[in-house]
């Protein structure tokens, strides 16, 4: 018998737990595999026998073939109760339904990347966590963008999540997505939808592999408020039926604050009626321009605002419509469960000028995508210092007053200044 591993799926190689997921047409399915299976799954090649497969990987592990075989096999058979394998009788040589199969043992490939591209936005958000307004001196152009989704696409990514500033108000923000389709499975494209305009509409609408990703931040006064512009309410839903018109995927982000938390079920309502994919809905980050705002909620706040948003999942989700955390974020949980919040390998955050973060909120360098090349960046001794990196937990940091703030999360740890935190200092021997 000879194993393939087959489409839809995907493995991305990596450094540590490798990921393997499936593309559907309204989402991604990730899971976790350790590089054994990783190895296995890239022998599946269908010209390669069970038997010769477990002797491969008896030779790898210096291990006895009898037990090889039996724990070849096991991983095998488990596969093919996933989907991942399929076996066939006979030899066969065409392998266009072989799944693809993406990255180095030697290196992370981030699944979860964010690129700013750019720091412009026309609009004053009370609660940005970058304080966008203007452009920064030094943000990339065309020819730049162009090199970063190279490198990208090269090292096994397939999905983007494009931000800015406002990304639409870059006058090459068109060639830039022009690039992201073609080169990439699927992109998210995050705006206000301020600057939608019938003309922008139709250069957009035939790109059917780009999402869109609205900011909706309460109905229309309290939005209108918290955007600092007057018609942002109504910019934003010309943007969404726009969208809709061409049966584009949209989905609304909902940033909870104090202003806006009694609207969380309004909201949530109007992307029903509007027909959107989903409602995002997120916390508030003491960062930005939200530092002079009494807006953001601690970590036991928001699980006691989560109770409130499985209720309403209980009420107004389908099939066709979503409440809650997307594809990575579900990632991001089967992550944490190993103490880690997979920022830096899981997430990566790339900043209108190129540098590379571990996520937007984690301010620490780890290269540039401009100049770099990608193993300087991603076999580096710093990202693989940030995947065996321990959160901030209450068994290591016991009863510090700050915990609610940065509980599991190393970007707001990193970011206190608090002269004894026990983690900073975890962290600093670590980057020595």
């Amino acid at each position: 018998m000879y194993p393939l591993f087959v489409e839809p799926y995907v493995l991305v190689k990596q450094y540590g737990d490798s990921i393997i997921y499936k593309w559907n047409q309204t989402s991604m399915e990730y899971n976790l595999v350790n590089r054994t299976g990783a190895e296995i799954l890239e022998l599946c090649d269908e010209k390669k026998t069970i038997e010769k497969i477990s002797e491969e990987m008896a030779i790898r592990y210096s291990e006895d073939y009898n037990r090889a075989k039996v724990l070849t096999s096991n991983f095998i058979y488990e596969s093919i109760k996933e989907g991942y394998i399929v076996m066939n009788d006979k030899l066969v040589v065409n392998l266009k339904q072989r799944g693809k199969i993406y990255g180095d043992f030697d290196r992370v490939t981030p699944m979860a990347i964010t690129i700013e591209l750019t720091r412009q936005c026309p609009l004053i958000c009370r609660h940005c966590y970058n304080s966008a307004g203007y452009s920064m001196k030094d943000e990339m152009n065309f020819e730049e963008v162009l090199i970063v989704l190279k490198k990208l696409q090269e090292m096994g990514a397939n999905k983007l999540f494009i931000t800015g500033g406002e990304p639409t108000i870059r006058q090459d923000f068109i060639n830039i997505l022009d690039e992201i389709s073609k080169r990439f499975f699927v992109a998210t494209v995050a705006t206000s939808g301020y600057m939608f305009t019938p003309e922008f509409v139709e250069k957009i609408k035939n790109y059917k592999n780009i999402a869109w990703q609205i900011s909706i931040d309460g109905m229309e006064k309290t939005h209108n408020i918290i955007r600092g512009r007057s018609d942002s309410f109504e910019r934003a839903n010309f943007a969404i039926k726009s969208l809709k018109k061409y049966k584009l995927p949209v989905v609304i982000s909902f940033t909870l604050n104090p202003l806006n938390r009694n609207e969380m079920e309004s909201v949530i309502q109007y992307g029903k009626k509007m027909g959107v994919v989903q409602v995002l809905i997120g916390r508030t980050m003491k960062m930005g321009r939200a530092i002079n705002e009494n807006w953001s909620y601690n970590f036991n706040e928001f699980k006691e605002i989560e109770e409130e948003i499985n209720r309403l999942k209980s009420i107004y989700e389908t099939e066709n419509f979503f409440i809650g955390k997307n594809e990575e974020g579900v990632l991001l949980d089967k992550v944490k469960e190993q103490q880690n919040c997979g920022a830096g390998y899981i997430s990566i955050n790339i900043l209108p000028n190129g540098d590379v973060t571990p996520c937007t909120a984690f301010n620490y360098l780890l290269g540039n995508l401009v100049t770099d090349e990608i193993d300087d960046i991603f076999a580096s001794k710093k990202v693989l210092m940030l995947k065996n990196l321990k959160s901030p937990t209450k068994n290591l940091c016991g009863s510090c007053e700050l915990l609610d703030t940065c509980d599991g999360c190393h970007g707001m740890a990193y970011q206190i200044k608090k002269e004894d935190c026990i983690w900073k200092k975890k962290f600093e021997e670590s980057v020595k």
